[in-house]
């Protein structure tokens, strides 16, 4: 079994080919879909659980992590997959970036973008998704092991402070 994540470059009838750019095979991975594998959205909402969704639904383009299992060099079974949360901007509406607002001091936050800078204990993003928007720096409890600016990232946590939000989670993607 194997983790990793990327974005869809392909949907087929059972098929979901990734540009893994986040997991132990680099590269395009074909995944293939099972009457047992779970499929998610993420909410563009924070703290709101993910929701089961079927593969007509995912799109090219959306950035997933997966969990599969490596069966032969071109065959990956599917377990779960995770996509991100789908958005449509209509010529009237703003882009999630441009609607954001940040939670109260004590609440959690969710955001996705792209890392900045990094020193021990911190990372900074510019932020595009999520319930913050702009440059924000985030408190983190662990060092990375790869260099991660210029990384898409995924962070939660809890906002606290006016300008201070500490990182309970995050996970980076090759950009």
């Amino acid at each position: 079994m194997f983790t990793g994540g990327g974005m869809i470059v392909a949907l087929g009838p059972s098929t979901i080919t990734v540009d893994d750019a986040g997991g132990p095979v680099t590269g395009k991975v074909i995944l293939t879909v099972t009457p047992d594998t779970k499929l998610f959205r993420a909410s563009p909402q924070p703290d709101i659980a993910d929701s089961a969704t079927t593969i007509n639904q995912l799109a090219v383009g959306d950035k997933v992590k997966f969990t599969a299992v490596h069966l032969s060099s071109t065959n990956n079974t599917l377990v779960e997959l995770h996509a991100g949360p789908a958005f449509v901007a209509s010529p009237n509406q703003a882009a999630p970036s441009q609607m954001a607002t940040p939670p109260r001091i004590g609440g959690s936050f969710k955001a996705e973008g792209t890392v900045t800078a990094y020193s021990p204990g911190s990372l900074t993003v510019n932020v595009a998704r999520g319930n913050l928007t702009g440059i924000v720096t985030f408190t983190i409890g662990c060092a990375p092991a790869l260099p991660v600016v210029g990384h898409i990232v995924d962070i939660a946590g809890t906002r606290t402070g006016t300008d201070t939000y500490e990182a309970s989670v995050f996970a980076l993607a090759t950009p």
